[in-house]
């Protein structure tokens, strides 16, 4: 494990957003709905420590070693959702952090009591993180709820917004669809980090998922490759 040096690192911190100090998670009403200008709005103020760390020296890790996948990542923001009820993410439609745990061992010898659970129709956006064109995609760990009727019907939808960007708006990147009541690690997600910004140096970019269709979602580890080599 060690601290990202690079230069395109050192960049990024160009490119932070202006906000609020003091600010965490919250419930809201109008993101899922909204118009992307008011999801930018929120997402600006959640927590901003989260994000300085992103950009000044973001910890790499290799959580997926164990499954082959010897790149490495970096936590999303809370990714872990060991925060204080998900502290850094923005929870809609009756997503909660609960206590849980994946069972993969993503983090062996960390902390990792709590998982994110969304009902159908939920959603839970993270704080912006800094990154850059290095950046090409993102994994987590992702459990499908079946529905009340015991089905396995539900999505999990994938979006990133790059608030930064000329015209930022949500854009989706996947949807996955688990086929059993299990947890299961993602495919490389896309990060598409040029819909942030065309040229070289730091954006920002927050992540949304949403559980569709007729069961809920449970996550847990979200992590995004920087794909750097010493």
């Amino acid at each position: 494990m060690r601290r990202i040096t690079a230069i395109s690192v050192a960049t990024a911190t160009l490119a932070l957003l202006a906000i609020p100090a003091g600010a965490s998670a919250r419930n809201s009403q109008g993101s899922q709905g909204g118009t992307t200008g008011s999801a930018v709005d929120a997402i600006t103020g959640l927590l901003p420590e989260a994000t300085q760390e992103s950009c000044d020296a973001p910890f790499l890790e290799q959580p997926f070693a164990f499954a082959g996948d010897l790149l490495d990542y970096v936590l999303a923001p809370d990714g872990s959702f060991e925060g204080t009820e998900g502290d850094g993410w923005l929870l809609d439609g009756g997503a909660e952090v609960i206590d849980g745990n994946d069972p993969f061992p993503i983090r062996p010898g960390a902390d990792d009591d709590a998982i994110l659970s969304m009902p159908a129709g939920g959603s839970a956006t993270s704080a912006p993180m800094c990154v850059d064109l290095d950046y090409p995609h993102f994994r987590l760990a992702a459990h499908q709820i079946p529905a009340d009727n015991g089905k396995i019907r539900g999505r999990l939808k994938v979006e990133t917004l790059y608030p930064n960007a000329k015209n930022p708006r949500w854009h989706k990147v996947d949807v996955l669809k688990p086929n059993a009541d299990e947890w299961v690690l993602s495919d490389f997600l896309d990060l598409e980090p040029e819909r942030g910004a065309s040229g070289p140096g730091g954006r920002q970019v927050s992540l949304r998922f949403t559980a569709v269709g007729g069961g809920g979602f449970e996550i847990d580890d979200v992590y995004v490759d920087p794909r750097f080599r010493n």
